[in-house]
């Protein structure tokens, strides 16, 4: 064959060195992929075992990274005894596959540990416990050593493949930055594929199964791409045959005459020939500037969090924009560094290009607040939209970062490159890479820690940014004082550049900052404009407390936690907490100790019932409390100075599973049931743990927004419940609100009402203030019984550690339309009606269904109430029922015609009678209206008579006798339509005391009487006497609450509202506004509120004349 014709061997070999480069790049990517899957996956892991509290997601990204430190550090040492590096590397990538497979395994084997030394506690610990801290973190390490050390070791062996293929194109540092690229370009598919498809799809065991897959894939390919290049190696001249072994090329063509590579080297870093440099220093320098750069990345995490909300996509998004700019970077300096720029320079603009791009992004980030609206964006929004957003903000920042690394490395290898052999080259690029790679990562473990643990919480959003700013200028002075003298090297303009960056960054962050994204709202997607009273940044989340019309509002993340009533408010407007740790006495009156996971704006422990003797509450943010605190003056009761409190900062998984302690009642009110501080408080495990926490009859009450669930996320939280207790109940005391009561024991609420009268008898104060009176008051709250919910949730999964689409889908479906309907969706088995071989709750315990109806109607469950009184049997209840509905439906008409025949079938009706009276109560106090409406009694007054007579002197302001029937007007029936009315007359005449001494006692005990009233049936009547109660009382703060209340009343039932009422009412409060003066902030906005509404109310009806 002529010489012309044979195939160059040396085009032959560059060949197969690109094509054995790609393949390596194909790994790295896939590597990239899994590693950030089981990142993903392992920390939802760990937080069913270790918690979610600071110090416990600290300590598993602690050991994540750390793994990889180690795992880069020990291959530094050891990658030059290993002659195969890429059949090393497939290896490596065996043993994340098979360490990764382990650690569910191991997870058992630590909470095993972590029991038997720190469990068996009397109390609940607090999460800032020594000994937890360093046994977590010591646990966490090693259970994902394995598998982190061998990822971490990749890279350095991949970078001793790079230098020994000797690829001119792309050669040393350049390939390891493009290498390091691509496998973060794999991490950010690696994250939102595990997020928004594998997650969701298989769940977290087989998101692992689909990570090892992945890696046995690496391996793979890996040994097939060692073969590979052993056969290329065998049919090239440029090998040794005496042992087999793949050599690179030689360096044959460097003579006496070139330039040394030291020279070369020296010149392409940057540096002057003439001068030695203390690179010794280069790795905690890439330490400093990686703490910087992840101190940013813990810091956007938090102020995109505010847009994005705290799902597990927003965080998925968050981190792969992050990564995107990191992995350009990485491209870009790769690039940068085959085409021979100095890579010093590179390195300083770098990190000047860091700081410039952080500031501005962070000076103008309230513009993210108003993209997100423009482009919907945000926890409701698409991915496009959301992915968009994050990278508009981080995209510039983290290209420079990402550059950062494979500068480093160019600056080290080329400065120790003496003109060695390239296989003795390729080892210190190899030891290099490991070492840099380790510093970086531990730096990333010091900057992530002490943001969101010490900087964030001390310093606030400006001091840490100032902090990561800092540090970069820091990484730039080293890095000019590396040659010396400096001016021989750098141009004017360069440090003119140098000196102009951080002062341009100095004045934006003295002049701007966060402030509209800190208002912005995840679930309304829009920024609040109300005043904020609170602000501050704790280690997991941004606590806020605002200023609304009703109160005050407590947020975390900008997600709403609780709402706050003012000082003097009407008392329903907690109603909500309240119930939550009252449900759990009304089924067990003789439980002695409480458990409240999530302490929130304290609401809830203000409703806890006073037979209850302690209180323990879990809160995971002591910021929460310290907002709380700030309030204790300007709210109606405060939390705090309960006695009976103990609060305990931890999440409640870790604290519950450490303490032997248990409890008669337990409630669970974690809000944003997506988030990851509380996705795992709502899973089978957690329940069946709250279940060994309970005394024995002990019950469970878990909360839940029918906001944030559709009907197929509910009947799984129900299946979850059933799955964990032997009896589940279902109340609704409103539309948005479902309790689910669990227990080991029976749950016979109403039954043991109607039999024992417990705990209603106790008329307990916390109860009454709900309106709960009667056995028809609290079954009218009841959406379904066990056997209901059976039948409800049949065929749906639980929600396990393992799969938990609460986590996944809740957060979006917080933004949307829900429930079709909350208050019906348990129509088909709702146990207030019969049906076929189940009669109705009522039919069974022998209470009147009509007043069932009654409570709903006042709960304004219509549909509902309008369902149980179609399956009531004709019959006076189902008459009254319809009554009931046509009075509270402002039907008066009908609403007689349905009295009058119940009193036809039963003349001795009071209910009917009584509510015949109320529409002629007017009439019948002058002495007109219907001729023997009011029924005669044997002896004394009948309660129907005192209300026409305590009416009549109403209308003739004659007080004494007012106060005369106060005693017939206290034996009123508990839970009857007439209550109300009588608590409001007993309350009026408490007004109208003038002995001194005895009228603020007098007016107290007024307020009291006219709160239970609104508490029984809200009315005009009643609103008003609150307003006189509270100017009795002399309590400033309940007058403006009770004249703000009676607004909204007189709103709501316009037909109770004459013009001379409206004209009265506003001249007294108006009269009363221009006496008052303001002791506190609070109180001068709400003056302003409420002569703005009495100017309105007064104009409206002078115009009405």
């Amino acid at each position: 064959m002529d010489a012309q014709n044979l195939p160059d061997p040396g085009t032959n070999q560059t060949t197969a060195r690109t094509q054995l480069l790609a393949g390596v790049g194909v790994c790295f990517f896939l590597s990239g992929f899994a590693g950030l899957l089981y990142e993903t996956a392992w920390l939802r892991q760990f937080a069913a075992i270790f918690g979610t509290s600071e110090a416990a997601l600290g300590a598993i990204l602690a050991s994540y990274m750390g793994g990889l430190a180690f795992g880069a550090w020990l291959a530094a040492r050891c990658e030059h005894r290993i002659k195969r590096p890429v059949l090393a590397y497939g290896l490596l990538e065996l043993g994340v596959a098979g360490g990764a497979l382990l650690v569910p395994f191991g997870l058992q084997v630590a909470d095993a540990i972590r029991i038997a030394i720190c469990g068996g506690q009397p109390e609940l610990p607090a999460a800032s416990g020594l000994l937890e801290v360093c046994l977590d973190s010591t646990l966490a390490f090693l259970l994902i050593l394995l598998p982190t050390a061998c990822m971490g070791a990749t890279l350095p062996l991949l970078a001793r493949h790079a230098e020994d293929s000797g690829n001119s194109q792309h050669s040393g540092a350049g390939t390891v930055g493009l290498l390091y690229g691509i496998n973060t370009l794999g991490a950010v598919l690696g994250t939102l594929s595990t997020a928004f498809l594998i997650l969701p799809a298989v769940g977290l065991q087989a998101t692992i199964f689909v990570g090892a897959s992945v890696n046995l894939l690496v391996f793979g390919i890996a040994f097939w791409l060692e073969r590979k290049a052993e056969v290329h190696c065998l049919a090239s001249s440029n090998c040794e045959a005496s042992n087999g072994k793949r050599l690179v090329p030689e360096q044959s063509n460097v003579t006496t005459s070139d330039l040394s590579l030291t020279e070369v080297s020296a010149q392409t870093a940057g540096f002057s020939n003439g001068r030695r440099f203390g690179l010794q220093w280069l790795p905690a320098v890439v330490a400093l500037a990686s703490a910087a750069s992840f101190t940013y990345e813990v810091l956007w995490t938090r102020l995109l969090g505010q847009v994005l909300g705290g799902s597990l996509y927003s965080f998925a998004t968050m981190l792969a924009a992050f990564l995107t700019g990191i992995a350009i970077g990485s491209c870009w300096a790769s690039r940068l560094i085959t085409r021979g720029r100095s890579a010093l320079r590179c390195f300083v603009v770098a990190q000047l290009t860091t700081i410039l791009t952080t500031v501005i992004a962070f000076a103008g980030v309230d513009l993210v607040s108003l993209a997100s609206t423009w482009i919907g964006a945000g926890l409701s929004g698409g991915f496009l939209a959301n992915i968009g957003l994050c990278l508009a903000v981080l995209l510039p920042s983290t290209i420079a970062i990402g550059m950062s690394l494979p500068l480093a490395i160019q600056i080290s290898t080329q400065q120790l490159s003496n003109g060695r052999g390239s296989t003795e080259t390729g080892q210190k690029l190899a030891s290099t890479t490991g070492r840099l790679y380790a510093a970086s990562t531990l730096g990333a473990i010091i900057g992530s820690l002490f943001a969101g643990r010490l900087l964030l919480p001390e310093l606030g959003f400006h001091g840490t940014i100032a902090v990561g700013v800092f540090a970069n200028l820091a990484v730039v002075i080293w890095s000019l004082l590396l040659e010396q003298p400096v001016q021989q090297s750098v141009s004017s303009r360069f440090l003119a550049g140098t000196i102009a960056v951080p002062v341009v960054a100095v004045v934006l962050l003295c002049t701007c900052g966060p402030d509209l994204i800190l208002r912005h709202l995840p679930l309304n997607n829009i920024a609040m404009t109300s005043k904020i009273e609170y602000s501050s940044i704790g280690a997991s989340s941004t606590v806020m407390v605002t200023r609304t019309a009703n109160g005050y509002q407590l947020l975390t993340n900008g997600l709403p936690e609780s709402e706050i009533a003012p000082r003097g408010a009407v008392i329903g407007a907690e109603a909500g907490a309240r119930w939550l740790t009252t449900l759990p006495v009304l089924a067990r009156p003789d439980a002695k100790s409480m458990l409240i996971i999530g302490f929130g704006g304290g609401s809830a422990v203000n409703g806890v019932p006073e037979t209850i003797q302690s209180i323990d509450a879990i809160e995971l943010e002591p910021k929460v409390v310290d907002a709380v605190r700030t309030l204790s003056g300007f709210r109606e009761s405060d939390p705090l100075s309960d006695p009976r409190l103990n609060i305990v900062f931890n999440d409640a998984r870790g604290a519950m599973s450490l303490t032997i302690k248990n409890y008669d009642a337990i409630v669970s009110q974690p809000s944003h049931p997506w988030s990851a501080g509380a996705s795992h408080l709502y899973t089978r495990e957690f329940m069946q743990l709250v279940r060994s926490r309970l005394s024995e009859n002990g019950v469970f009450l878990q909360w839940m927004n029918s906001h944030y669930v559709d009907k197929k996320l509910l009947r799984s939280l129900g299946a979850t419940m059933l799955d964990s207790f032997e009896n589940v109940r279902v109340y609704q005391p409103h539309n948005g609100l479902l309790l689910f009561l669990a227990s080991q024991s029976p749950l016979d609420v109403e039954k043991q009402i109607v039999e024992t009268g417990l705990p209603l008898r106790r008329r307990l104060r916390s109860m009454q203030w709900l309106g709960l009176n009667t056995v028809c008051d609290v079954a009218a709250t009841l959406a379904a019984e066990h056997e209901d919910l059976e039948a409800f949730c049949a065929g749906a999964l639980p929600l396990t550690d393992n799969r938990n689409p609460l986590a996944t889908g809740a957060g979006k479906l917080a933004t949307e339309a829900l429930l079709e309907d909350a208050e019906t969706v348990f129509r088909d088995v709702d146990p207030l009606v019969a049906r076929t071989g189940k009669p109705s709750l009522m039919e069974r315990l022998k209470f009147s269904p009509a007043k069932v109806v009654r409570a709903l109607a006042l709960m304004q469950m219509k549909k509902r109430a309008r369902k149980v009184a179609d399956s009531i049997p004709e019959s006076v209840d189902r008459l009254l029922a319809d009554g009931f509905l046509a009075a509270y439906g402002g039907r008066a008409e009908d609403s007689q015609k349905f009295f009058r025949a119940v009193l036809k079938i039963d003349p001795e009706n009071r209910e009917a009678r009584y509510k015949l009276i109320e529409q002629e109560l007017p009439e019948l106090a002058q002495g007109r209206g219907t001729v023997g409406l009011i029924h005669p009694v044997s002896t004394g007054l009948s309660i129907e008579l005192a209300l026409v007579q305590a009416t009549s002197a109403y209308y003739r302001k004659n007080w004494q006798t007012l106060q005369m029937l106060d005693g017939t007007l206290g034996t009123v029936e508990n839970g009857s339509s007439s209550q109300p009315l009588a608590l409001a007359f007993r309350a009026l005449w408490r007004t109208k005391v003038t002995t001194p001494g005895r009228s603020l006692g007098y007016g107290r005990e007024a307020l009291e009487l006219a709160d239970r009233s609104l508490a029984g049936e809200t009315t005009v009547f009643a609103a008003l006497v609150r307003l006189w109660a509270a100017k009795q009382a002399g309590d400033s703060n309940a007058w403006l609450e009770s004249a703000y209340h009676l607004t909204d009343v007189m709103n709501a039932q316009p037909y109770a509202v004459t013009r001379e009422f409206a004209l009265s009412v506003s001249r007294e409060v108006l009269s009363g506004i221009a006496e008052l003066q303001a002791t506190n902030s609070w109180q001068e906005l709400r003056i302003e509120d409420v002569r703005k509404r009495y100017e309105q109310v007064r104009d409206q009806a002078q115009s009405s004349g």
